[in-house]
């Protein structure tokens, strides 16, 4: 079943991901093939898909970059979405041995809606153990829910999952 969805494709992507995309790639192109150097990125949906993909799949990824991270799951204030994703967080994550947690958010727009679910998230992670080496949760202040504020940040989030 998935994280968000009643009919969910979430499932199917990520299957095809490791079963179909992953070793295409790993026996197509010169590739640390471990989970050690495999990793997720996404920004919105592309943030929650990334996070439930290391907690499905914890030996195949290493570490997750999560930007500007859709923990509301929709428009209307729904706070059954956040706090099914917070239950789920807290019997999936995986151990912090071996695995990198990378969360941001902006203050403006439609991140404007996820400091106060990413402090839940946070809490969660810290609590399963995760500390400064393996986890980090950034704000940007002004900074607003769309690839421009992304794409000029991105070097943080690869630079924290990619040091050893």
């Amino acid at each position: 079943m998935g994280l968000l969805l009643e009919d969910p494709l979430a499932d199917a992507y990520l299957k095809f991901l490791v079963t179909e995309l992953k070793p295409f790639i790993d026996k197509n192109y010169s590739t640390k093939t471990d989970q050690e150097n495999t990793f997720l990125c996404g920004s919105s949906m592309g943030g929650l898909i990334s996070i439930y993909g290391m907690c499905e799949y914890p030996n195949i990824f290493g570490g997750v970059a999560c930007l500007s991270t859709h923990w509301i799951g929709t428009f209307d204030n729904n706070k059954q979405i956040p706090a099914g994703i917070n239950e789920y967080l807290k019997r999936h994550l995986p151990s912090p041995i071996g695995h990198k947690i990378y969360f941001d958010h902006g203050t403006v727009g439609l991140d404007a809606n996820y400091p106060e679910y990413q402090k839940q998230v946070d809490m969660i992670v810290t609590k399963a153990g995760y500390d400064k080496k393996t986890f980090q949760s950034l704000e940007f202040p002004g900074e607003d829910h769309n690839e421009k504020y992304w794409s000029s940040r991105l070097y943080i989030p690869l630079t924290f999952i990619l040091a050893e």
